[in-house]
């Protein structure tokens, strides 16, 4: 069974791998939105939630992928969410590909705009892994 930490850093890898990004966070949306030192292209994963369902656990997170667009510029923000989605599709590929979870291959990509100081675009998306659950008691730490 992979845990929660394996797959945090596994998914983090990934995006630090991928030619096109420069930064990688994995943090609350709160504390991405805060950050102020973010070379863009970025991401940031979230976890979400976990839920058992029989003999699996399911993780899910939420992925930005944001770039910056000049005010003077705005027509580059068709640009920047047709390169995320892109790369967005080269993580779906690659989740397919992994033998440690199973990628529930069901997800909206919806683009944003932050009109804030930044004015960051790109997309976001939630996605699922299911990792199977080790039912063995024996493993279980315990005095007895």
């Amino acid at each position: 069974m992979i845990t929660l930490n394996q797959l945090k850093h596994t998914l983090v890898n990934w995006f630090k791998s991928h030619g096109q990004i420069n930064d990688v966070y994995y943090l609350t949306d709160f504390d991405f939105n805060s950050e102020r030192h973010i070379k863009y292209r970025g991401v940031n994963i979230t976890y979400q939630e976990s839920n058992l369902q029989g003999d699996f656990i399911n993780h899910l997170y939420t992925v930005v992928i944001a770039d910056l667009v000049e005010f003077d510029n705005p027509e580059m923000q068709d640009e920047i969410h047709s390169d995320s989605l892109q790369i967005a599709e080269d993580f779906f590929a690659w989740l397919q590909t992994q033998y440690d979870f199973d990628f529930t291959i069901t997800s909206s990509v919806q683009p944003f705009i932050d009109d804030t100081a930044d004015r960051a675009v790109g997309v976001s998306f939630t996605i699922e892994l299911a990792v199977a659950r080790d039912n063995n008691v024996c493993q279980i730490p315990s005095d007895n």
